[in-house]
């Protein structure tokens, strides 16, 4: 279970008064627990987050960018799906977003090989990767 920190127990791990995590409190620029009337508590890694100034950074963000950087290396729509687990295309579809920009890069070696005439270099059995 994630350790809970009183107000001041935050303010003197941000080394300030108790007065700026309240205001962090006040303006929802970090989570926090209510315990009944005015008494809140703030989770440690909220702490740890704001601390380092990823405040937003949440387990999904992490997770989203694994998948980017997955597709990126060239894991078809199957490996991606399997990685996270999706039972839908749709769902692993996308993270497919990172190599949109490879069209350019494609059309240009399509190119070089249509010029050249280099048929050696054209692979001998094509693969449809989905």
């Amino acid at each position: 279970m994630e350790r809970l920190l009183t107000v001041k127990e935050a303010a003197t791990r941000l080394g300030t008064t108790e007065r700026f995590p309240r205001r962090l409190i006040a303006e929802r620029r970090i989570r926090y627990v209510k315990l009944g009337g005015h008494h809140v508590r703030i989770p440690e890694a909220a702490l740890a987050r704001k601390n380092v100034g990823l405040d937003d950074l949440t387990f999904h963000d992490l997770r989203h960018t694994g998948q980017t950087l997955a597709a990126q290396t060239g894991a078809t729509l199957a490996d991606l799906m399997k990685r996270l687990g999706h039972s839908s295309m749709a769902a692993a579809r996308r993270y497919l977003h990172a190599v949109d920009g490879r069209d350019r890069e494609i059309a240009k070696a399509l190119s070089e090989l249509a010029a050249h005439g280099d048929v050696a270099r054209l692979p001998r059995h094509i693969t449809m990767r989905s």
